[in-house]
């Protein structure tokens, strides 16, 4: 199992946990959620950069622009890459405390870490560090793309055999990666704030020129415009774009999942987007997505994401933020056994971070019902919940942050019960339920004097 150590990253102190295929991370505001799934996404973008690196010298034999030689090694040329992404998500380090540091465990013997080095008048740096199993494979990986480089020069190829050539590299390249990290799963990250997204998209040139756009909302924006087509005949229409032979899922159940969700159905046609919603029988109203509720525009694109990597077949971690946000309690329901529908359908991952106790009630049901049915296979749990809306034990991480400097992180799930321990699901109603209770009993004595 995978497994991050973060070391005084702003809010972040000393936090540890194993990084299981449901992960569920809440906590009141400026409690660190966010600094944590952003210290995942950077720890997992390492494979990614690495295996950029791979694919652009065996392409061309440099890495942006830079020929690349046999006696210098993947870490001297990434390193840029690795900062900058770093600052972007976390800002430059010269006010970060000297033992900052970020450790991810891939598998045993491979992993990656961030830390700070003292250097040029005592400014502190970011140094990254990679374990020598790690070094030592992709080492052999360079070598192999610098040769594959190398030979298809030698050979006179036409344009058409040349690309097969590449693509074939590419993916042997990609396979290889995957196998040394043990980890075969894209990264993305569908961040908080989501309702900016039509704000943004209403013009391209004013949202290029906004350099301060946080860096993980700038990815998710690159995102959605490559895959913003696909909706152009309505979410109904979008498994067309991807034909694949047989399917695990029912493609009009999922897009029916969706549009009643959203109240409406999603579509991208001559550069605008609406939302076509239901006003009569076969009678529809096309809504500008800038004028739909918040609600609504918060969904939108967190679901539709979701529904694209259903379509590609994609294994995927994905880090959500907040998917509760701007909505009513029985959509957070309806959109978490969404996530969790998806995760089992892609067998995926999924990283979230909330403050709802809705989102936390809804995975532990399907904690609950995973664990029931591994425990005695004769119950019957699909009457309740159905396999792809169930969490299957041992598959879930539940962390509860809080602000108290005394303990900082309590872990929520029961070992004995299989569940998530009731009085961690919603303290505050404990609380609003005592406050109740005095006033009852005010105004009960007032009464009877």
């Amino acid at each position: 199992m995978q497994h991050i150590i973060i070391k005084n990253n702003g809010p972040v102190k000393d936090f540890e946990m194993d990084v299981n295929k449901f992960n569920v991370l809440i906590g009141e505001q400026a409690t660190g959620k966010s600094t944590i799934a952003k210290s995942i996404y950077y720890s997992r973008y390492f494979k990614t950069i690495i295996s950029n690196f791979l694919i652009q010298v065996m392409e061309s034999g440099t890495y942006y622009g830079e020929l690349v030689k046999k006696t210098t090694w993947f870490y001297k040329y990434i390193t840029h890459d690795i900062k900058d992404t770093f600052v972007q998500l976390f800002g430059y380090s010269w006010e970060l405390d000297s033992s900052f540091n970020i450790h991810y465990s891939f598998t045993d013997g491979v992993w990656v870490e961030c830390k700070l080095s003292n250097r040029y008048n005592g400014k502190k740096y970011i140094t990254e560090d990679y374990s020598p199993k790690l070094k030592k494979k992709i080492k052999l990986l360079q070598e192999e793309a610098l040769l594959m480089y190398e030979e298809s020069e030698k050979i006179q190829l036409s344009l058409e055999l040349g690309r097969e050539n590449k693509s074939r590299n590419r993916a042997y390249l990609l396979n290889k990666v995957n196998e040394i990290f043990e980890d075969d799963l894209t990264t993305y990250y569908i961040p908080a704030g989501r309702s900016m997204i039509t704000l943004l998209s209403a013009s391209r040139a004013t949202m290029n020129s906004l350099q301060n756009i946080d860096f993980v909302m700038n990815r998710f924006l690159e995102l959605i415009d490559g895959v913003r087509s696909v909706y152009q005949d309505g979410v109904d229409n979008a498994f067309k774009y991807f034909p694949r032979g047989n399917r695990t899922f029912d493609v009009h159940d999922i897009s029916t999942q969706i549009i009643k969700m959203q109240k409406g159905e999603y579509r991208s046609e001559r550069s605008q987007e609406v939302l076509r919603v239901n006003i009569g029988e076969n009678d529809y109203q096309d809504i500008a997505i800038n004028f739909a509720s918040s609600g609504q525009q918060e969904i939108m694109w967190l679901l539709n994401f979701l529904y694209v990597l259903m379509l590609r077949d994609e294994k995927s971690f994905v880090i959500i933020e907040e998917p509760e946000a701007h909505i009513y309690p029985s959509l957070q329901k309806d959109i978490i056994d969404f996530i969790i529908q998806f995760v089992n359908i892609c067998n995926g991952n999924v990283f979230v971070t909330t403050h709802s106790p809705y989102v936390l009630m809804t995975m532990n049901n399907a904690y609950y019902a995973g664990c029931i049915a591994d425990k005695n296979k004769q119950v019957d749990v699909s009457k309740v919940k159905k396999p792809v809306y169930r969490i299957k034990k041992n598959d879930l991480t539940a962390i509860k942050l809080v602000s108290a400097l005394d303990e900082k992180l309590i872990d929520l799930l029961d070992g004995d019960d299989g569940e998530i321990s009731s009085h961690m699901i919603d303290d505050v109603s404990e609380i609003i339920n005592e406050e109740y209770t005095s006033l009852f009993m005010i105004n009960e004595r007032g009464i009877n004097e």
